[in-house]
């Protein structure tokens, strides 16, 4: 089971504005017609219940959505490029490392068909019909579309779960999930039988309560061994926890110590949560027999909150005394105060002012205005007049007060994108 994936997520571009006139047996002036361009797709993930793991990601990392079509004549507008929707689990995090020094959280989805734009589309480029005004009837110009947003993102599922089984590696704890449960994870007896998370479902005739299974902690796995930190935080989310001891080994109580002492150096608020201590193998003399010395010596310790159980999941002893419980400490058991998250939504933003204009060199500006590189883009600049409704456009926007003021001067290179012009 994959639960944590890096892809690679690219929104469609917007398509290009059309440059066109109409020119029809009634309408032989009839003025520009150049169609607007349909706006990118977007990437969108929508949790889905039915999901449980983010297997699909292993074989698909690039995740690329439709881009718009390109304007046409007759003022008709291209359409859209189509949203690609993804389907992910309930409890995903989504995080934007596209900064390689920084990570923000775009989303934390913990509920059912909750969805989120994680890569916005770009903006169709205005055809030549939207640029018609009083001083210029004939505009030549029209915008390239924008670019859709790429980034790179980190999936994190964490389970949403009510109950969280803990405890060492070969304490029974994928036994136990497959007797009071409909899971039926692989068991065997060697270190890590569980190398993924379990979930199974405990019913009664009213409820349905979500259990997961973990592996073995072991000593170090608050600091990552064991693949400690991969399945700790599987029980985050979880309402309380149960803690599976096998009867028959050594030295229970340092044991059940030990455990605690590791999810309080992973998450302080993980041993604040209340506890139901299995004491497995109950079937067994030898287990018997220390039961009251086992029930004197946890008195004596500040442990987390818990009913103490003794149970077989070999023989069944105690399991349906536990099944109750586990539905009586759910329903008095305070939901946690559900984080929410900001879900954001991406957004492009214009240069800041003093972003527009740039001097490369002595002899040399740059104008890195996305607008006026759209426009740059989406138009013949080999015609003459277009380039001249061009820098009557950059005149007005006040860029050419700009460039004087970072010393442009006759005979000098105006560069945008990737033409160049000389300034007279």
């Amino acid at each position: 089971m994959l639960d944590l994936k890096k892809i690679e997520v690219r929104a469609g571009n917007g398509g290009n504005g059309a440059v066109s006139f109409i020119r029809e047996a009634l309408l032989p002036k009839g003025g520009p017609g150049g169609g607007k361009g349909g706006n990118g797709g977007n990437i969108i993930f929508v949790t889905d219940s039915s999901i449980i793991s983010l297997d699909k990601f292993s074989k698909r990392h690039h995740l690329v959505a439709e881009n718009g079509k390109n304007g046409l004549s007759h003022k008709k507008n291209g359409s859209k490029g189509k949203d690609l929707i993804i389907k992910i689990p309930v409890g995903t995090e989504i995080w934007n490392i596209s900064d390689e020094n920084n990570r923000d959280l775009i989303a934390d989805l913990r509920e059912n068909n909750q969805s989120v734009i994680v890569a916005k589309g770009g903006n169709g480029g205005f055809g030549n019909s939207h640029f018609v005004n009083s001083v210029n009837q004939e505009p030549l110009l029209a915008e390239s579309g924008q670019i859709g947003e790429k980034k790179i993102l980190l999936l994190n599922l964490k389970f949403i779960a009510d109950v969280g089984i803990i405890g060492l590696p070969n304490a029974g704890k994928s036994s136990l999930l497959s007797v009071i449960t409909q899971a039926k994870p692989k068991i065997a007896n060697y270190p890590f039988t569980t190398i993924d998370p379990n979930l199974g479902v405990v019913s009664d005739y009213k409820n349905q309560k979500i259990i997961v299974d973990i592996p073995g902690i072991i000593e170090g796995a608050s600091s990552g061994y064991g693949l400690g930190h991969k399945f700790l935080k599987h029980i985050q989310r979880t309402k309380f926890l149960l803690h599976l001891v096998d009867g028959s080994e050594d030295n229970i109580i340092k044991k059940i110590i030990q455990i605690n002492k590791e999810l309080e150096a992973f998450d302080g608020d993980l041993v604040k949560k209340p506890q139901i201590l299995c004491i497995n193998k109950y079937d067994l003399e030898n287990v018997k027999k220390l039961k009251p010395e086992i029930e004197e010596s946890l008195e004596k310790y500040d442990l987390p909150h818990y009913k103490l159980f003794f149970i077989s999941t070999k023989n069944l002893i105690g399991i349906n005394d536990l099944i109750k419980e586990i539905f009586t400490l759910n329903s008095n058991t305070k939901e946690d105060i559900k984080i929410q998250t900001e879900i954001i939504k991406p957004r492009f933003y214009k240069k800041a002012i003093d972003m527009v204009v740039k001097k490369e060199s002595d002899n040399s500006f740059r104008i890195i205005d996305e607008e006026i590189i759209r426009l740059t883009k989406g138009s013949n600049m080999d015609n003459w007049d277009a380039r001249v409704q061009l820098f009557n456009i950059i005149t007005k926007r006040k860029i050419t007060n700009m460039l004087i003021g970072l010393g442009i001067k006759t005979g000098d290179t105006l560069l945008i994108d990737d033409l160049e012009f000389e300034w007279e």
